[in-house]
């Protein structure tokens, strides 16, 4: 028959397993020692079960869909920084700290038209090479669709610059004819 006794972390009386604590409270203490024991153990765990794990996860969001939207709405609402976080390094792989390394690097501007992130009222984007998967820069929401609409084309943003170039100069001659 089990030892029952009084537990020496939470007070109450329950079944002995070691060091004068229950098993609730000796699982707790372990749990709390050993940190990177427990993370490694976790790992190994989902890794073994993953498809096991995906399907319950599947089915428990399908039948909760209302709830875990609720769930996952008021964690991005109490937690932004973290949610920051995780986007930035699943998108670019890159930390926060690693972000403001860059926006600091920067002198905390824009790459192309040296804006700050304020004049528009958003975070400056990470430009990235989507073929090559590297981050280049921090820029604008502006230059950052800029680029994108041209595709990271250097011929086709060539050819936009001359455009643009030819038509400030036949405003400029025209506005000379007009003062003659």
């Amino acid at each position: 028959m089990p030892k029952i006794i009084i537990c020496s972390e939470c007070g109450e009386e329950k079944q002995h397993l070691a060091k004068g604590m229950c098993a609730t409270c000796c699982q707790r203490k372990w749990r709390a020692e050993n940190p990177e024991r427990l993370q490694e153990s976790v790992h190994k765990y989902q890794e073994k079960n993953r498809k096991r794990l995906q399907e319950y996860s599947r089915r428990y969001y399908t039948k909760n869909r209302e709830r875990v939207i609720k769930a996952v709405c008021k964690w991005q609402r109490e937690n932004p920084e973290r949610l920051r976080e995780r986007q930035l390094k699943h998108l670019y792989g890159i930390t926060l700290a690693e972000y403001n390394e860059m926006l600091e690097a920067q002198g905390g501007v824009c790459a192309i038209c040296g804006k700050t992130p304020e004049a528009n009222g958003r975070r400056l984007s990470v430009d990235h090479d989507h073929e090559i998967n590297k981050n280049r820069g921090l820029l604008c929401r502006r230059c950052n669709l800029g680029l994108g609409n041209f595709e990271d084309d250097l011929e086709l943003l060539v050819i936009a610059i001359s455009y643009l170039s030819m038509w400030k100069e036949e405003d400029f001659v025209k506005k000379d004819e007009k003062k003659k």
